[in-house]
């Protein structure tokens, strides 16, 4: 895949994307033709190409309390991991390092840490507990600045963008950028932008 320059603003998603869509072309034109139009070619190589070209044509924008972020993958769509992401991922300018914040008051309940680039699962986190009983998880975190009880607020930094556990990047960059999920009080996923919208 074609790398997006990071000191570009893009006007449009189309923009951004166009690169990709016309490799993703590219690489469709490579793919073997049947001799006979009863035969089908065997494209679940192409799979996951074809996956995450369908999440950045669906890409949007996070509200700007993220700080400018972007969301790279949204609720409901599909990663190299998940057919069905229950969360958003979004990434904020800075790469690692760039400081992550809450969009719940609520309390602390766990803080993982000690988790590299390449461990299992979601590396270091942090959850936070809110007044109605939802869970927060906030992935893949360098380091985090709260401890477990501490009260926090809306707009509380709870820790800094990382690359920690499972995560990458199709374009070739550090794979950084946070995993922000929701379990409700049954411990269901429920959708995050009532809570990034509030």
């Amino acid at each position: 895949m074609p790398d997006l320059p990071q000191n570009v603003t893009y006007k449009s998603l189309r923009g951004a994307i166009a690169p990709m869509i016309k490799t993703a072309q590219d690489i469709g034109r490579t793919l073997p033709q049947p001799k006979s139009r009863n035969k089908r070619v065997d494209i679940s190589g192409y799979r996951n190409l074809m996956n995450q070209m369908g999440n950045y044509r669906t890409a949007q924008s996070t509200p700007a309390m993220i700080g400018g972020a972007t969301e790279t993958t949204p609720y409901g769509g599909r990663t190299a991991y998940e057919s069905y992401h229950p969360g958003t991922d979004y990434v904020i300018p800075g790469n690692i390092g760039a400081p992550v914040k809450s969009f719940t008051p609520g309390t602390v309940e766990e803080v993982k840490t000690g988790q590299v680039k390449g461990s299992p699962g979601f590396g270091n986190y942090v959850t936070i507990r809110d007044q109605q009983g939802n869970l927060h998880r906030f992935s893949h975190l360098s380091n985090s600045w709260v401890e477990v009880g501490e009260q926090v607020q809306r707009g509380t930094p709870l820790g800094q963008q990382g690359n920690t556990g499972q995560t990458y990047s199709i374009f070739g960059g550090s794979g950084a950028h946070v995993d922000y999920r929701v379990k409700d009080i049954w411990n269901r996923y429920i959708s995050p932008y009532q809570f990034i919208n509030a």
